[in-house]
């Protein structure tokens, strides 16, 4: 692994029973799950409950590093924007699927009301 070098590893449950991606870095095994306040947090192994890093929503998004991440913060950058834009895949994905079966629906209806009347 190299200097600023990182991998997601994938989900993983955490012993907290919660899910999350996690990453290798220089430094060790870090994970990024939800977070009750900021949404999304990237935690150490050896403490899941305050985020090292987390996301801040304002009139724009923040992404917040803690002083302690100096070593490695390309590698949180770079497995951030890995996951948000797997998010935005995902919904849009979501958001193309519901859009055709809506319209699936709407058609299928349609063909109920035109079948009915003849």
């Amino acid at each position: 692994m190299g200097k600023y070098s990182s991998s997601t590893i994938g989900w993983v449950k955490l012993p907290d029973g919660s899910d999350a991606t996690m990453i290798e870095t220089s430094r060790g095994r870090y994970h990024w799950k939800p977070h009750p306040i900021h949404r999304l947090g990237l935690f150490s192994e050896s403490d899941l409950v305050n985020p090292l890093v987390y996301v801040e929503m304002g009139s724009t998004m923040s992404l917040v590093l803690e002083s302690v991440t100096a070593g490695f913060q390309k590698q949180i950058i770079a497995s951030f924007l890995t996951l948000k834009q797997k998010s935005c895949m995902e919904g849009k994905w979501t958001s193309i699927a519901d859009g055709k079966a809506q319209v699936l629906a709407v058609k299928s209806l349609f063909r109920v009301a035109t079948f009915s009347i003849s």
